[in-house]
């Protein structure tokens, strides 16, 4: 809604193409503005990201993630030493469309038959809901917003959001689906947390020696550093110059209240998948824009 900026129907009068998934419709003009870098799929397919972790010297900063197509000897070995649950996932897509949460080797050859999947360590202790006591699991989508890979002009929103389960979180039910996909909704439409305010001040409540506050410093210092190094590893990621891009970036608690990657996303759903949510959070998606084109910075910090 902010009155500096204007939507026009014809692509090739504006000064800035946004586009939700990509830009390959649009024929962009040397001049314009983007909402897309080079090379950003090191980021946000999951199997690149991986790589781009362990490159970087980074992988730590999330589960265990191994391609079915290229790692699966090393998936078969770790599985062997470990007896962990993984979570498959395909490449690309969101919403837990076509994930699996399993150990069973036949199950895990089954889909690296198919093609097209990475296993995740699946986090077997998350941290579960502030003062619940079902013991739900939930995780925190971040609004990364990026106006410049080198040098690196990264910004967390300072509004979360606090997707959270709705049934308690047990290995010895994973075959429910709800469970194993965690049927996340947000925070704010359950009855213990009315707003992501309320959440916060539970989690302080329940964790003095480690406040919120310092849960964000360390994801914002997470995707600082993986950001980062997309940048290092891919020279057109860091010479998009005219690239101004959002991403949603997921992270879960473990038990010890280390915040780990999860995956990135181009564009930060929900706001675009839901009418609700610009409304919901009052503002959030005029401060994108802002801090994306005018380099504002109300509302936000920066990585």
């Amino acid at each position: 809604t902010d009155p500096r900026i204007e939507f026009v129907e014809d692509a090739s009068e504006a000064d800035a193409v946004f586009a939700h998934s990509g830009g390959g419709k649009y024929q962009v003009l040397k001049h314009q503005l983007v909402s897309w870098f080079a090379y950003e799929a090191a980021l946000i397919k999951k199997d690149h990201l991986a790589a781009t972790l362990r490159r970087a010297g980074l992988a730590h900063l999330a589960p265990i993630t191994f391609d079915l197509e290229t790692e699966l000897d090393a998936l078969l070995g770790f599985l062997a030493a470990t007896d962990a649950h993984v979570i498959l996932k395909p490449y690309d897509l969101g919403r837990s469309i076509g994930h699996s949460v399993t150990k069973s080797i036949p199950q895990i050859l089954a889909y690296a038959a198919a093609g097209g999947y990475v296993a995740q360590r699946y986090v077997e202790r998350p941290h579960a809901l502030p003062t619940d006591s079902r013991g739900r699991k939930y995780d925190i989508r971040v609004v990364a917003l990026l106006r410049s890979a080198a040098p690196l002009e990264l910004y967390a929103h300072d509004h979360v959001y606090v997707r959270c389960a709705n049934k308690a979180h047990s290995l010895s039910n994973l075959d429910d689906v709800e469970v194993a996909l965690t049927a996340m909704h947000l925070v704010e439409r359950d009855a213990d947390y009315p707003t992501t305010s309320a959440f916060i001040e539970a989690f302080d409540k329940e964790n003095p020696s480690r406040p919120w506050s310092s849960v964000m410093a360390d994801v914002r210092a997470t995707l600082r550093k993986a950001f980062a190094a997309c940048a290092t590893l891919h020279a057109g990621f860091a010479s998009s110059t005219h690239s101004r891009a959002a991403y949603g970036c997921d992270f879960m608690l473990d038990a010890d209240l280390k915040p780990l990657l999860l995956e990135v996303t181009f564009a930060p759903a929900p706001l675009w998948s839901s009418e609700s949510m610009p409304a919901r959070v009052d503002g959030v998606a005029d401060d994108i824009f802002r801090t994306l084109f005018f380099g504002e910075t109300a509302r936000v910090t920066r990585c």
